[in-house]
């Protein structure tokens, strides 16, 4: 699944070799894609009121479609009956909605109307946040990455570049859109975040179980980061290499991803398969998602119990980050600081960082022939009220 570094280089979730200066070797996901757009797209988010069969449509968008949209409705529309499949088989109350925005062209930052705080499921009550999000495809193939946002909690997915042969007639989009809406469901039900992508994993599964084999070591997978304010605490979740992180006023940034891929012990040479220097299929099988290996979102719901999570105290917290590792190589990579990236962020929008990890890739020259510039890249940032 992952290829071996030379000196000077890291390998991402998907096991392939990414050139660079030696950094923290936990992210990058170079895919098989073409010459990445110019223009990242962005996500503006406003609370709405929405049925429970649109609720996670409205909430979700992968960059596959550029589009607009208003009111109830909305999401890629290559994608809406697979969410709405997946919400139909859940049961519990409807989850606060929102609208997504793509824009195509430059920054448009949207700030969401002020709505009161929002009752948490059996009692309490979940902290109102500003949301904005961008999101933006490594190339030509479709994105693979998957963001989703309500009033007081977030996801991100990366979904895992594919294998050949991984047992599986349905695609990764098409993985991560499924598992999205199961975890938001379970999220809005109230469900912590483990809980929640304990029952996505599940839901995935279920949905698969008769066309696909679910024992294969490559079949579907996807990184995870979820981030939710409720009441006085902030919660976290991190599966694989994205990340999340915050800041409160004063404070340096708090950071929380996932390097356990990076500190596999003695892996073997890397082969050559679909094109791309990875680890081979047989290695993979003894370490992903086994004891002493590394965990990511895929057909056993036992994962989430591997993942990395917490509770924060939420006084003071002024942004919270979840991104995926096609940003963070801005500071692994590119030499930024987390306050850096949490400042342009705040200050220009979440597309600037895109932007800004596009402008650092095309004029890095250490990409090699089976490497390529640009991985998805998605970042969501949540002000709390």
């Amino acid at each position: 699944m992952f290829a071996v570094p030379s000196f000077g280089s890291t390998v991402g979730s998907e096991g392939r070799v990414r050139p660079g200066v030696s950094a923290v070797p936990n992210r990058s996901a170079y895919s098989d894609h073409g010459r990445a757009a110019t223009v990242p797209t962005e996500v503006s988010v406003s609370i709405v009121s929405a049925p429970w069969r649109r609720c996670t449509g409205a909430a979700r968008w992968n960059g596959r479609v550029a589009h607009t949209t208003t009111g109830a409705a909305g999401a890629g529309e290559h994608h809406l009956p697979v969410l709405e499949a997946a919400l139909l088989s859940l049961r519990g109350p409807a989850p606060p909605a929102t609208t997504v925005n793509p824009q195509p062209k430059g920054p448009d930052v949207h700030q969401p109307p002020e709505r009161p705080t929002a009752a948490e499921p059996g009692g309490g009550t979940r902290a109102a946040a500003r949301i904005q999000a961008a999101t933006e495809a490594g190339g030509a193939a479709p994105n693979e990455d998957l963001l989703l946002a309500s009033n007081s909690w977030a996801v991100v997915l990366d979904g895992v570049t594919r294998y050949p042969d991984d047992g599986c007639v349905h695609d990764v989009p098409w993985y991560v859109a499924t598992l999205g809406a199961s975890l938001a469901a379970a999220l809005a039900a109230g469900r912590t975040p483990r809980e929640s992508l304990a029952r996505g994993i599940e839901a995935v599964a279920d949905a698969h179980r008769d066309t696909c084999e679910l024992d294969n070591p490559v079949s579907p997978a996807a990184t995870v980061a979820v981030a939710r304010l409720a009441e006085d605490r902030l919660e976290w979740l991190v599966l694989g290499d994205c990340a999340v992180a915050w800041r409160a006023k004063g404070r340096a940034p708090e950071v929380r991803s996932d390097d356990r891929l990076a500190r596999l012990p003695d892996p073997p040479q890397a082969v050559t398969v679909g094109r791309l220097r990875r680890y081979p299929v047989d290695y993979i099988a003894r370490v992903r998602n086994r004891p002493g290996g590394f965990w990511v979102a895929s057909t056993d719901p036992g994962a989430a119990e591997r993942a990395l999570t917490g509770a924060e105290p939420a006084a003071g917290v002024e942004a919270v980050a979840l991104l995926t590792d096609g940003l963070t190589r801005l500071v692994e990579r590119y030499g930024r600081t987390w306050s850096e990236l949490l400042d342009l962020g705040l200050s220009q929008g979440v597309p600037s960082l895109i932007s800004a990890v596009r402008a650092a890739e095309e004029a890095d020259p250490r990409f090699g022939e089976r490497s390529k510039r640009h991985d998805d890249a998605t970042a969501v940032l949540l002000r709390p009220r």
